[in-house]
């Protein structure tokens, strides 16, 4: 089963760096895809009920934005933002993360009303794949100095040890 974290920022920010991070003190975690979204207009998102994320532009995916991989595990080298999340399967569609592991994007330019974002992940399981302790989003302007977007330490049994396709849904 593949699980969705959503991540909805409390506020659209402004960065031309985004880095999303997944802490953990196991073996490693994987990532399929991850979605970075940027509001048509801004308040987008609180004023709308039900959005529909396929509306928005995912940045992460834009042309022109740089991705840096940090901490990887060479079992898996798949693509975080090649449109492609899952299949349930031990396939190269996936990217692992070691402890310490992030994705880095580069917008190329300052973007606006950024708002939210989608990370798909493997969940925990006996082959050695854990939850994460933390997750938090950073962004920034220079590259230099970031700021914490996002960052949670909730990961309850009942969120992430599941066969079920789950969505975890957090707001900031």
């Amino acid at each position: 089963a593949i699980q969705t974290v959503s991540l909805v920022l409390d506020k659209e920010i402004e960065a031309r760096y985004f880095k999303v991070e997944m802490v953990t003190t196991g073996t490693f975690f994987m990532v399929s895809e991850i979605m970075i979204y940027q509001y048509t207009k801004p308040g987008y998102f609180t004023e709308v009920d039900n959005p529909k994320f396929s509306e928005l532009d995912n940045i992460a995916r834009a042309e022109g934005t740089g991705v840096t991989y940090n901490s990887v595990d060479g079992t898996y080298t798949g693509n975080v933002t090649d449109g492609i999340t899952g299949p349930t399967g031990y396939t190269q569609t996936w990217r692992g993360f070691r402890q310490g592991g992030n994705v880095v994007f580069d917008f190329g330019t300052t973007v606006k009303n950024i708002g939210s974002v989608d990370i798909f992940t493997w969940p925990a399981n006996k082959s050695n794949i854990v939850k994460p302790e933390r997750i938090a989003v950073d962004a920034s302007i220079d590259g230099v100095n970031w700021f914490t977007a996002y960052e949670t330490t909730d990961f309850s049994a009942d969120k992430w040890n599941s066969k079920d396709d789950n969505v975890l849904k957090e707001t900031i």
